[in-house]
């Protein structure tokens, strides 16, 4: 498959991280991407330690959206992201909390 998932921190295994994820649309609707997202998370959480980690979408991609309330993540704040194209895009920034996504 086709999927690229990227972490963003100084470090590997920080306390908290960003979550950053693209899969070509030849597999878009296949659930896979929430079964990736899972799999990250779980090693984020339960190698790497890290206390919540954040994944930031377009206001315009729905699927990213729901990919995150799938696997538990929740709003934090919105934020304007300036693309390296010279636009600023609306956008949402979750999170999720390891205490979350343990009890969940």
């Amino acid at each position: 498959y086709e999927i690229s998932c990227s972490l963003v921190g100084s470090e590997m295994c920080i306390r908290d991280s960003e979550i950053g994820c693209v899969l070509s649309k030849a597999y878009w609707g296949q659930g896979l991407m929430p079964e990736a997202v899972s799999e990250v998370i779980r090693y984020l959480f339960e190698d790497c330690g890290l206390d919540f980690i954040t994944y930031e979408y377009f206001l315009y991609n729905r699927q990213s959206a729901r990919v995150q309330e799938k696997c538990g993540f929740h709003f934090l704040k919105a934020v304007d992201y300036s693309t390296r194209m010279g636009t600023v895009e609306p956008s949402n920034a979750n999170i999720i909390w390891r205490k979350e996504w343990a009890a969940g």
